[in-house]
């Protein structure tokens, strides 16, 4: 056991000093690669201030038009999202920030969240999209399950009339909303969530805290 330690010790030890050889010897491989992430984070920018009005035009908003505002793609089966979702809550309720809510259902790794995004577009249609967001986000008992009782969803999460929330969700109103938020993250090449975008064109991804956010916020 003790000589096979030191034979991995000494695969890795071989593994870091090539490595580093290689960085000293191709220092332009270093320098390339951070230009290109630098160039891509300055056109991901750019795209952010180009398309900020549709972004924050007719999203699901929470606060003050005149406010401070931050749009956020989430998915209600990620659990990143989960995590910043009380940092997010905070940001509306008690720092006075507008939030964008849009959809980015990431349904090659998530079955739920296509229909998820689904039911709080149709929720909203009834003026309960921030009772149906907080609970797809804060109630993770519709996510066990194989097949989601989106109708019994609606019932636990205040949904004024759940049979008409179900109908919705089939209906091409709603799909044609929520295609209006894939097609922005696409143009954005957002691949991941939760991401946040500022104004200034800042992008913010993962479960940050509420001091990172605000801190993105220059508040």
């Amino acid at each position: 056991m003790e000589r096979l330690r030191k034979g991995i010790d000494l695969a890795v030890n071989a593994a870091t000093v090539a490595v580093i050889a290689f960085l000293v010897l191709h220092p332009e491989s270093v320098i390339r690669v951070a230009i290109a992430e630098w160039q891509g984070e300055r056109q991901s920018a750019a795209e952010v201030k180009a398309l900020w009005p549709e972004l924050t035009g007719d999203g699901r908003a929470e606060g003050a038009a005149e406010a401070t505002t931050i749009v956020e793609f989430a998915d209600y089966q990620c659990p990143a999202c989960r995590l910043a979702f009380a940092s997010v809550e905070s940001l509306a309720q008690d720092h006075g920030v507008r939030v964008v809510y849009r959809h980015l259902p990431l349904v090659q790794i998530h079955p739920h969240a296509d229909a998820a995004a689904l039911a709080s577009i149709c929720a909203e249609t009834q003026g309960a999209f921030y009772a149906m967001h907080r609970f797809l986000f804060t109630d993770e008992s519709w996510d066990s399950e194989s097949t989601v009782a989106w109708q019994e969803v609606a019932v636990q999460a205040g949904v004024p009339h759940p049979e008409e929330l179900v109908l919705c969700m089939s209906g091409d109103p709603a799909r044609e909303r929520l295609a209006v938020d894939v097609a922005l993250a696409s143009r954005l090449g957002l691949e991941g969530t939760p991401t946040f975008l500022v104004k200034g064109g800042r992008i913010i991804l993962g479960a940050v805290s509420l001091d990172e956010l605000m801190e993105g916020l220059d508040m």
